[in-house]
Formats: structure tokens, sequence, C-alpha cells
């Protein structure tokens, strides 16, 4: 973490806010959404059917972390906290809990809040791999089908009430997000993690992984090579001032991520000590930060079940807004394509339901006692950051290479009725800086995943079986193959439709040549 600020805003400045840029400008400037926007240049039309593949698989995966986190906001109005105590049904003799965190904590016990996880909230520990999918967990199939519900509302009553939902999930968490960091620096030994959380570890610089975790987390911070800010930005305005509504966007999102920060480690400074320990000795990468480290910081404040059910809803907003984005840009894309869907209200709401339908079932693969071992290779491969940066190069290579970044930025000046220095800068990136970084990026990362397959595991013990990886791979190549696959089916109906042509025109010299000869 100490080490993830200085190449994460090297890699905002240089490729994250050039591609936000880029994706918002061209959304705009062709006023369509991400599977039509590309007529312009139709050879990248592969790149749209790419994003829609990806929207696919995001919106099976990531609804998945807001099915857990509504199943804590249940548990949340509980007293005590169920992953507070070491007395339920389905804790061990091992447990231990917050109150003797001090005392335990080195020991080869297991907190409450980690058997809560794996015993009751995912039931992981039911389960002994990936090939043994057990039963379905009823809570959060249940918890999965609430967010899908309130998912299929929003979105089939259109662009203008899914536009108001925003206000709310947008503006609200970041109330939340103040009475955190307010509460968190009135605790004991927040300073210890506020300072853990802002102090450098230069050292770290050195280890590529730490770029590579930098980059990925830009990619995603601004849902960049998704599609969905192409489709969102093609509402705008055609002479809309995008210059400063990108730059809004850009600012703000790192300083948002910013505060999360202050508010979680503050709160987590706390825990390390009171358990006595450094802070890093707490914090668990992944879901571990969300489902366990906070929820025990938590469960040690006064008005626990207040502090737990804010946390929970907080990070809630923060995801459905993302997930019913992406949904919505799926859902409108497809429309775009088909516009009989969109003829009656009743159409489009039964072709709605129809793709939440398919959605919810193939998510309840993620829900059942092995669930978990499914959703980590989605969420190594489906949301790869390696497709996402394989779009972003093919953005790039498309819109600056091919259309030209000479006309492009005629275009945008054309549009927006101004020049811009930040345009200048942009430009410089990508030509040269952002195709750079993204090819970096993805040849070590190709390089890690094929050298280190033996290093994909579940917690330390289980290691993933080739079968699991080959699905993996699958699942990327399945996504990124439209894009090269459209482009040679654009280059061969091009060839013969010359060389018809030619035929063609043959055909009519001869007939003419044949009328004029005196035989």
């Amino acid at each position: 973490m100490r080490a993830f600020f200085v190449p994460y805003f090297i890699f905002v400045v240089t490729c994250g806010a050039p591609l936000y840029f880029l994706e918002t400008s061209f959304g705009q400037f062709t006023q369509n959404g991400f599977l039509k926007c590309w007529n312009i240049i139709p050879i990248s039309n592969g790149i749209g059917l790419t994003a829609l593949v990806v929207h696919f698989y995001c919106n099976i995966y990531y609804i998945i972390i807001l099915a857990w986190i509504t199943y804590y906001m249940f548990v949340s109005f509980q007293s005590p906290l169920p992953f507070s105590t070491c007395d339920n049904s389905w804790n061990t003799d091992n447990c231990y809990s917050a109150k003797d965190i001090k005392t335990q904590f080195a020991s080869n016990k297991t907190l409450s809040v980690d058997e809560f996880w794996s015993y009751e909230a995912v039931r992981v520990k039911h389960s002994d791999g990936i090939d043994d999918p057990g039963s379905i967990v009823w809570h959060l199939a249940l918890s999965l089908l609430v967010v899908w519900i309130a998912t299929y509302f929003i979105v089939f009553k259109g662009i203008k009430y899914a536009g108001k939902a925003v206000y709310f999930t947008v503006l609200f968490p970041y109330v939340l997000i103040v009475c955190f960091i307010v509460r968190g620096l009135t605790l004991e030994g927040s300073a210890q993690g506020i300072e853990f959380y802002l102090k450098p570890d230069l050292s770290r610089l050195t280890e590529p992984v730490v770029w590579v975790d930098a980059a990925s987390q830009v990619f995603f911070t601004y849902a960049l090579c998704g599609g969905s800010i192409i489709s969102t930005s093609s509402y705008n305005n055609y002479k809309n001032n995008i210059v400063r509504d990108s730059l809004i966007v850009i600012i703000t999102n790192p300083l948002t991520s910013i505060m999360s920060g202050f508010a979680v480690f503050s709160v987590l400074g706390h825990l390390a000590y009171s358990a006595g320990v450094p802070v890093d000795k707490i914090i668990e990468s992944g879901p571990g930060l969300i489902f366990k480290s906070y929820p025990i910081a938590v469960s040690m404040l006064p008005w626990s079940n207040f502090w737990s059910f804010s946390f929970f809803f907080m990070i809630f907003l923060l995801g459905f807004d993302g997930q019913f984005g992406g949904f919505e840009t799926f859902v409108y894309s497809l429309m775009d394509v088909w516009p009989s869907l969109r003829k009656t209200y009743c159409r489009q709401a039964l072709f709605t339901l129809l793709i939440v339908v398919t959605e919810f079932l193939l998510g309840l693969t993620m829900v059942t006692e092995g669930g978990l071992y499914v959703f980590h290779v989605w969420d190594r491969y489906a949301a790869s950051g390696l497709i996402f940066l394989s779009i972003g190069l093919c953005e790039v290579i498309s819109i600056i290479y091919i259309y030209g970044i000479g006309q492009y930025k005629k275009d945008i000046e054309q549009m927006i009725g101004f020049q811009s220095y930040i345009i200048t800068w942009f430009n410089f990136c990508w030509t040269f800086l952002s195709p750079l970084i993204i090819i970096s990026i993805m040849a070590f990362t190709v390089y890690q995943r094929v050298t280190q397959s033996h290093e994909f595991k579940y917690g330390e013990d289980y290691v993933y079986p080739v079968w699991a990886q080959l699905i993996g791979w699958f699942v990327i190549l399945f996504a990124l193959i439209w894009i090269p696959l459209y482009a040679c089916y654009f280059l061969l109906k091009g060839r013969i439709t010359a060389v018809t042509s030619d035929i063609s025109t043959n055909d009519i010299i001869r007939k003419e040549e044949n009328k004029s000869s005196p035989c």
C-alpha cells in the first residue's frame, strides 16, 4: 500500500486521464454507444463486440460482491454482531473474539470474523475445491436476487430514472465517508493507521508487481475500456464542454479513493493499537479487507451495529452505482443494435428481464459452498486487467493511428469550440506514453501468468487445477478474439467487394465492346 501511491499517480497522469478523455470525447463525438461508435473506423468494430462480452462477464461477477455486502448489511441488525462472537453454531473450539485480540492475536487461534466468513457467510470450508461445488448458500442466493431486482427496476425504468438514482448512489457515500473519517480520527491508535497509509515504502518501487497493480487499479478506478464511458458520454450534447467534465472526474476519482483510505485506515490503526501489533499485520488484501479486517475493527466500537451497517451500506452504494451503470450500458447497447426492442414498454421490460434472469442463474455458480473458488477464477481471468489493457491498446491504435491523431484533434476542437493545452498533453500521451505503458504491463502480466501458473491459489493451501486455469484462459480468448476476427472479416469483405466490383465493371465493358463491334 505504501509504495502504491507513487506509481498510481504516475499512471493517472500518463495513462488513466488521457484514456478517460479519449473515451468520453469519442462517445460525445460519435453520439453512439460502444457498439455503434466504431462505425467511423469500421475495421475496429470488433472492439465493441469485445466490450459487450466483457460487460456480460462483469455483470455476472461484480454483483456477487454486492450480494456479500448485502448479506453483511442484513446481519448488521443482529445484536451482538454474529461475526464478533464465538458462541455461534458455526464456530470452532479454536475461535477467539475481538475482546481477546490483544492476548490471542499472535496465537494459532482463529478470529471470529474469519470463522464467520469461511463457515457461515460463504461457507467455503464446506467445499474441497472448485470441483466440489456443494449446495447453494441460500442466504447469498437471496441477497443476489435482491440486488438483481433493484438493478432491474432502475435500468428498466430508463435512462432518466437511472440518472436520478445516480444522485443518491454517488453523493450519499461522501456523507458516510466523512462520518467515518471523523469517527476514526477520534479513536486511539488512528494516527498509526494514517501514518501507515500515507508513508511511502520506496524500497518496494523496484518490484514490477507494484507498478502492474497500480496501473490495473487506475483502469478499474476510472472504469476504462469497458464501454460504459463511451456509451454514457454519447448522451451528452454534441457541443458539451467535455474537457471540463472529464477533468472533474479525473480529479475527484482519486480524491475519493484517498478519502476512503483515511476512513478505513484510521479505524484499522485503532484495531492494530488494540491488538498491540503493526498495522500491516492486521490488513488483508482483496475481499479480506472489507469482510474481515474492517468488520472486526467496527465490532470493537460503541454502537457497533450502526457503524457496521453504515460501512457496508457505504460500500454497497459505491459498488451498486457501477453495477447498474454497467448493466444499463449492456442492455441499451443491445437495444441500439435492435431498435425494435424499444418499440413498446412491455417489450423493453421483457428483454431486460430475460438478461437479468440469465445472469442471475449463471451467478448462482458463485454462491454455492464452492462458489468462492469459481469467483476467484472469474476475478483473475474474466475481470482480468489483461482484457481491459488489450481493449485500451486497440482503442488507441484505432483512434490515434488509424483514424489519425491530427484529424481527431481537429474533431475535438471543432466539437467543443476551443483549443486546450490539456488536449495537447493528452495527444502526446495517446501517441507515445499510453501505448508504451499498456504494452509493458501486458507483457509482464502474460509472462507472470504463464511462468507462475502453479502459484494460482486460494489461501495458502489450495492450488487451482490446470483445467480451471485453461478455462480461465479460454474466457480471456473468447472476449478478445472478436477484435482480430472482425478485422479479418472487414478486410476479406473489402477484397471480395473489390473483386466483385472489378468483375462487374469488366462485364459491362465487354458488353459495350460487343455492341459496338461491326460483327
